[in-house]
C-alpha cells in the first residue's frame, strides 16, 4: 500500500510538472519526459502488484500437507544435525 501511495504522488507530481511544462515553459525537457515516462511505468506496476497480492492474501491459505510416514526413528537412523562420529 505504501508502494501504491508514493508512486501515486510521485506520478501526479510528474504529470503537475509536465503540464507545467507544455502550458507554461513551451518546452519539452528529454529528463522529465523520461522521468515522468518511468513513474507512469512504476505506477503502473505498483497498482497492478496491489491489486494481485490483495486478490492473492483474501484467499483461504491451501492446509498444510500431512507429515511423510509416522515419524518413528529406525535404529539406523542418525540425529538430525549429527553427520560426524565422536570420538
Amino acid at each position: 500500500l505504501a508502494t501504491l501511495g508514493l508512486t501515486l504522488v510521485g506520478f501526479a507530481f510528474s504529470g503537475y510538472l509536465t503540464y507545467r511544462e507544455l502550458f507554461s515553459i513551451h518546452a519539452i525537457c528529454e529528463w522529465c519526459a523520461s522521468s515522468a515516462v518511468i513513474l507512469t511505468l512504476l505506477f503502473i506496476g505498483a497498482a497492478y502488484r496491489y491489486v494481485t497480492v490483495s486478490d492473492q492474501s483474501a484467499r483461504a491459505a491451501p492446509p498444510p500437507l500431512p507429515p511423510k510416514g509416522n515419524g518413528a526413528r529406525t535404529a539406523t537412523s542418525a540425529p538430525a544435525g549429527r553427520t560426524k562420529a565422536r570420538t
